[in-house]
């Protein structure tokens, strides 16, 4: 990536070296160094040396610094959205419907307990029938009652022409016969 300087920092800014914008002076000759020569200008530098090599340490604030628009940091998160939202997905399809199963594993138990429930009513209400249309209680409590059942030849049977308009049905043919 390259790197490219779009904004300077404020110069009423402070770091934690100083003012920004100015430099601090130049940093006082390292004991180490060889023939007392002048130590580069720096913000700030601290000597140090390793096996007597000087090696001079420095301080940059980069806050100032602003990195040149990437058109690949929009390609990488395009496709890391996309790969996230593939697994996303991707999960809802493998433990969804688990989940659908199991909530209508539930209410298949309770529709079969209703059903139970159901079916013992109808049981019930059979048996109830059953007993309301029994002929010997029918007779027992007609004859509670002084109700008599009436013989079959004391009915009188009328047979009525058929009305205007009326077709001659098989049921009227019978009632007219007297059969």
């Amino acid at each position: 990536m390259e790197k490219g300087l779009t904004k300077k920092a404020p110069l009423g800014r402070q770091s934690h070296l100083g003012r920004r914008g100015t430099s601090t002076g130049r940093a006082a000759p390292s004991p180490a160094t060889p023939g007392g020569a002048a130590a580069p200008v720096v913000a700030q530098a601290q000597s140090m040396s390793i096996e007597g090599a000087p090696l001079y340490q420095k301080r940059i604030d980069n806050s100032g610094i602003r990195y040149r628009h990437d058109p690949r940091d929009r390609e990488i998160w395009q496709i890391g959205l996309s790969v996230g939202l593939f697994l996303l997905v991707l999960a809802m399809l493998l433990w969804g419907p688990q989940r659908l199963v199991t909530q209508s594993g539930y209410k298949q138990e309770a529709l079969r307990q209703r059903v139970s429930q159901l079916q013992a009513v109808r049981d019930e209400l059979k048996m109830q029938r059953g007993r309301l249309e029994d002929l010997r209680r029918v007779a027992a409590l007609a004859e509670a009652m002084g109700l008599q059942q009436t013989d079959p030849g004391s009915y009188s049977w009328f047979v009525l022409p058929p009305a205007d308009g009326e077709a001659d049905t098989t049921v009227a043919r019978l009632l007219r016969s007297g059969d």
